[in-house]
């Protein structure tokens, strides 16, 4: 009984790590967009970046994305226009672990109480296409990721840039 117990904490330990560490992405466009006629981008420079460095490498993972699948960059005439921004946020998880056994058939258990306090940062990737003959928002992808070390790293914001530029153009 012991070992089932460990094993499922084991496996919830597991599971709140895994969760926690996981980029969760989504987005969202205007049904009557027509995508199309979308070729050539122009990235528009971010109003206050908090840094510099990894807004110009968020920058170019779109344009390395975007230029892979066949779009050209053109800051004269473009059809589309990128916005990007994020925000960070402080978070705090509490978990509380029970632990103990029952005693002699009584209804309720012997032993303690763990509790477990983090705290941590998760940021927000936000890229906006916009339509530049409407002026209008046409698509949003998003990302929520928790912000470790490697974060910064320009191949590990490629890879958040990447997923949340997977369903552009929707189909």
């Amino acid at each position: 009984m012991t070992r089932i117990f460990l094993a499922a904490l084991a496996c919830a330990l597991l599971g709140l790590c895994a969760g926690c560490s996981s980029l969760r992405v989504n987005h969202d466009w205007d049904q009557q967009a027509d995508f199309t006629k979308f070729q050539a981008y122009k990235v528009l420079p971010t109003q206050s970046a908090a840094d510099p460095l990894v807004e110009r490498r968020i920058q170019d993972a779109v344009r390395v994305h975007l230029n892979e699948r066949g779009f050209t960059e053109n800051d004269v005439s473009p059809d589309f226009l990128i916005a990007i921004h994020g925000d960070v946020k402080d978070r705090v998880d509490v978990q509380t672990y029970n632990y103990g056994y029952p005693y002699a058939g009584y209804p309720y258990w012997h032993g303690g109480r763990d509790v477990s306090v983090t705290q941590y940062q998760e940021g927000t990737l936000v890229i906006d296409f916009v339509d530049a003959e409407k002026n209008e928002l046409a698509w949003r992808g998003w990302g929520t990721k928790v912000i470790d070390n490697s974060t910064r790293e320009a191949h590990v914001l490629q890879g958040i840039v990447d997923k949340i530029l997977a369903q552009f153009p929707p189909n």
